[in-house]
């Protein structure tokens, strides 16, 4: 399955991401591909805040 999404800002890009999360199972796969500064580790960070992480999710760029 594939899915594109457009937000306005980091809070919608993350609750997307909180959105998605709650649907995950054990074992799924989210492969996220954009350009630099697209939102894919803010996107991330609405996952971790999902699940609990407590730690500051790091662009690797």
């Amino acid at each position: 399955m594939r899915s594109t999404f457009s937000t306005r800002s980091p809070e919608a890009t993350m609750a997307i991401g909180k959105d998605l999360a709650s649907s995950l199972k054990s074992g799924d796969v989210v492969a996220l591909f954009g350009e630099l500064g697209s939102g894919k580790t803010t996107f991330i960070r609405g996952i971790c805040q999902f699940f609990s992480i407590p730690q500051w999710v790091k662009s690797p760029s």
